[in-house]
């Protein structure tokens, strides 16, 4: 599904970087934002963040 600009739905550019958000179902939401973009228009530290999270939970987000 694609957003605004051609980018996914639940991206939104802001000031030069990208707000990502993963939806826990049953659980909640979780959002991450950082101005640096690697060459495909994703939030170097935001994706890291999101990483990092499932990584330590074993939760799936999407």
């Amino acid at each position: 599904m694609r957003g605004d600009g051609g980018r996914p739905a639940g991206a939104r550019h802001r000031q030069g970087g990208r707000l990502h958000t993963g939806a826990l179902p049953g659980r909640g939401a979780l959002c991450a934002w950082s101005p640096a973009l690697d060459q495909a228009g994703n939030s170097l530290a935001a994706v890291g963040a999101l990483d990092a999270f499932v990584t330590a939970t074993g939760w799936s987000v999407f």
